[in-house]
């Protein structure tokens, strides 16, 4: 005896529509969420969590049709068994390929932080290392993640790295009534965010008092070039004005 696989039509019609609902109700709440203007960290777990949950959907879409077309026959679980090995082996394929291309790049290559390379087009300085990519700032203060899959299939070369970080030195003025620790770890969060800092280099921040006994904050920074240095300075001065 044959048994002729089908889906139910009303079935199928509700599912896709409630699936297209939750895909499109996602995309709206994400488009709230940055007209609210919420904490940036929030928002970037959102923005993570959004393709995770695309793809649970998808899964979902899958083994429903599966069991929908082959409910009732004896192939449903032959079928079922298809598509859970195939989606593991894709999963697998997609993680593992970046894990395995960078122990083998690991191995011939220098990837320390600070460590200067040229990928393709790019160059820049690692400032991050995962199992499965790198992360590299560039002169322009542009941070790139470069999956080693992709290293293997691309021209990279290590760069000297005779050309050291420029310390520049950044003076505020201030009176001996402020928290002078406040203001360190005001200044400290200020420079971490600013695109043109380098993270692996933390900055030195010191209240001086010079002969005259006026005070003074410097700060010691490190930059890839002296024009990073002045916009960091521009930043600290226009966030030390618009305080006052």
């Amino acid at each position: 005896m044959i048994i002729t696989p089908h889906i139910p039509a009303f079935e199928s019609v509700s599912f896709i529509i409630v699936a297209i609902i939750l895909y499109i109700a996602l995309r709206i709440i994400l488009k709230l969420f940055v007209m609210l203007k919420l904490p940036a960290n929030f928002l970037q777990f959102i923005k993570k969590l959004i393709p995770v949950l695309d793809f649970v959907f998808a899964i979902t879409l899958v083994y429903w049709l599966v069991i929908a077309f082959f409910s009732g026959t004896q192939m449903l679980p032959v079928i079922l068994s298809v598509v859970t090995i195939t989606l593991i082996a894709l999963i697998a394929w997609f993680w593992f390929r970046d894990f395995i291309a960078g122990i083998i790049l690991k191995s011939e290559n220098d990837f320390s932080l600070n460590t200067k390379v040229k990928i393709e087009n790019k160059s820049g300085t690692i400032v991050k290392t995962t199992l499965r990519h790198i992360e590299i700032e560039t002169g322009e203060g542009e941070r790139i993640k470069i999956p080693y899959s992709k290293l293997s299939g691309s021209t990279f070369s290590q760069l000297s790295n005779s050309e050291k970080y420029e310390s520049h030195l950044i003076t505020l003025t201030t009176s001996g009534k402020t928290d002078f620790e406040k203001i360190r770890e005001e200044l400290k969060r200020k420079i971490y965010f600013s695109p043109w800092h380098l993270p692996a280099k933390e900055p030195e921040i010191n209240l001086v008092t010079d002969e005259k006994g006026e005070m003074r904050i410097d700060i010691k920074i490190a930059t890839l070039k002296p024009e990073h240095a002045d916009l960091i300075r521009k930043e600290l001065l226009k966030a030390q004005t618009s305080e006052v």
